[in-house]
């Protein structure tokens, strides 16, 4: 079983996000970290985690395994970089940063690491995309 913490509740994808992953039998929510003491009181009433105010406390005191990044646009590059350094899978919110410095960085960190970098890219759940994608891993296309 994976569990997950979030990093960010503001970008509102992230409630679209949270009923399929609090379903999956493969994964376990643990805990939510954002600075909008709402937010948090939301995801622990809805969902029951541990929240925290800050993304050092959740990792001191929470095992996790993977993270989502559903915060602050301008912040995500960073906080994707420290939850790589950490040993956390992430997946992060489109646009995975706020310039190229930060994307090169998110990068880089992702190379240096056995983890997963991913970024939420609406083409990516697409219906056609991925019957095309699994028709040309069957050799139709």
């Amino acid at each position: 079983m994976t569990r997950f913490g979030i990093i960010g509740l503001s970008h509102d994808h992230i409630w679209d996000v949270l009923p399929d992953l609090a379903a999956n039998e493969n994964a376990e929510l643990v805990a939510a970290v954002s600075l909008q003491r709402p937010l948090l009181e939301r995801i622990k009433k809805e969902y029951g985690v541990a929240v925290y105010t800050d993304a050092d406390e959740m990792a001191a005191s929470e095992k996790i395994d993977a993270v989502l990044l559903y915060g602050n646009n301008r912040a995500g590059a960073e906080e994707g970089v420290k939850a790589l350094e950490r040993g956390w899978h992430v997946l992060i919110e489109k646009p995975m940063a706020a310039d190229l410095a930060g994307a090169d960085e998110l990068l880089k960190a992702s190379d240096e690491s056995d983890k997963r970098l991913m970024v939420n890219w609406p083409v990516a759940w697409w219906p056609q995309l991925n019957h095309a994608i699994a028709m040309a891993q069957a050799g139709d296309i």
